[in-house]
């Protein structure tokens, strides 16, 4: 992802912060979140992709994409298989 420049130097700064979070854990187990709240055009699809993958390759394979169109649901697709 790093070498083909799958994700600008931000995107890839987004996956590595929410990780981190996803490394620790609440008072009652459940894992801890990220909030992204990035303006339209800044390729929140592509970071979510890559904090899918980044979680899917540390072994969580469990996860949850809710999108408010179908068209997105297409977006999701395709950055999903981007990267």
């Amino acid at each position: 992802i790093i070498h083909k420049c799958r994700l600008s130097a931000l995107q890839l700064e987004f996956v590595a912060l929410a990780s981190q979070r996803h490394e620790s854990r609440l008072a009652s187990g459940s894992r801890k979140g990220f909030f992204l709240g990035d303006g339209a055009g800044m390729g929140k699809g592509r970071q979510i992709a890559g904090l899918i993958l980044e979680n899917f390759l540390k072994g969580r394979r469990k996860h949850i994409w809710v999108s408010t169109s179908h068209d997105l649901k297409e977006d999701a697709m395709r950055d999903l298989s981007d990267l």
